[in-house]
């Protein structure tokens, strides 16, 4: 099994050091875990398994695939940025990219997606279409919560396959497809636009 801390870390959409911040680590420490070059070292085991919300047993690569974290989050504009007071219109609603998981298709980390959530929007979906989707399980995150959302579900980005599949779409590794056949899915929104990006919120 590969080690997964590159892959959490940029999950997230955090940096070397927004990890080794978190860990009590240098960024090249981080760099280091990530590739292999250095061991996962005991005490730094429970530390990162902590902030990624993972078990130790994963990190390890004893276990399965980690649970599911949100790569979308409804975005309310700051002070100050573009998009503060935005007025899109009845059924647009504002997210953020938390992954590169549609990068093929020119969605990455930190893009602002203007998402049509009416029914027309939702029910006239092609296969290709970007869309964000809830997933029923225990969410692993509190930043994803936004409108309509339920404590237990966890937004994603993907592309629409119809009839019942979400693809991620990404230059790197791609994620486990959606099958909503065998998950509870529920269609948040269709990506009617890529608006422009931001910086990280701290």
């Amino acid at each position: 099994m590969e080690n997964p801390i590159k892959r959490l870390r940029k999950s997230r959409g955090w940096s070397l050091k927004d990890v080794g911040d978190r860990i009590g680590a240098t960024t090249s420490t981080v760099k280091r875990l990530e590739t292999g070059e250095t061991g996962l070292m005991h005490d730094a085991v429970p530390r990162l398994a902590e902030i990624f919300d993972v078990s130790e047993s994963y990190l390890l690569g004893l276990e399965g695939r980690a649970p599911r974290t949100s790569d979308a989050a409804f975005y309310v504009g700051k002070s100050g940025d573009p998009f503060e007071g935005a007025q899109l219109g009845q059924h647009k609603t504002l997210w953020r990219a938390l992954s590169d998981n549609l990068s093929a298709i020119g969605i990455v980390t930190n893009d602002i997606l203007v998402v049509d959530t009416s029914p027309a929007a939702i029910d006239n979906l092609w296969t290709g279409d970007a869309v964000v989707i809830a997933v029923g399980e225990v969410a692993h995150d509190a930043e994803s919560s936004g409108p309509g959302l339920r404590a237990q579900e966890v937004t994603l980005i993907r592309q629409f396959v119809w009839p019942n599949l979400f693809i991620t779409n990404s230059v790197g590794n791609n994620e486990p497809t959606v099958d909503k056949r065998r998950e509870s899915v529920r269609i948040i929104g269709h990506i009617a636009n890529r608006v422009a990006p931001v910086s990280p919120r701290q």
